[in-house]
């Protein structure tokens, strides 16, 4: 569970946490999904895989941890890969004005974890 310590709204969020072997790139979310470009829903697919990918933070396992009361099981798994490179993505119901605020909301209801060679991705929800 996460702990707030700041102003607390009636929003909702989620926050996703990732490691790479390598950089994270669109290209290698696009691959762990199994995003398939040029389809009927590739431009709803992009749009999500855009949204991730501009929203992720690289931080340290120690910075990650500084928001949770203990260690989520999610981010145990993450960290027990050993990769390099981990990032934490954020995402709330604050702005539903847009359609990009409205898919975030979406997303923040949404489990996307993905595993693949040399990449994983949990959700934690709150």
């Amino acid at each position: 569970m996460k702990v707030r310590f700041d102003f607390v709204t009636n929003s909702s969020s989620t926050n996703f946490i990732i490691g790479c072997k390598e950089e994270l790139t669109k290209e290698k979310l696009r691959q762990a999904f199994r995003v398939q470009r040029y389809t009927p829903l590739s431009v709803i697919t992009d749009s999500i895989m855009d949204l991730i990918f501009d929203s992720a933070e690289k931080k340290t396992k120690e910075e990650i941890l500084e928001g949770y009361a203990g260690i989520p099981e999610e981010c145990e798994k993450v960290f027990s890969r050993g990769y390099d490179h981990l990032y934490e993505v954020t995402l709330s119901t604050d702005d539903t004005s847009t359609p990009e605020g409205r898919l975030e909301a979406y997303l923040t209801y949404t489990v996307l974890d993905a595993e693949t060679d040399g990449f994983i991705m949990e959700s934690i929800m709150d």
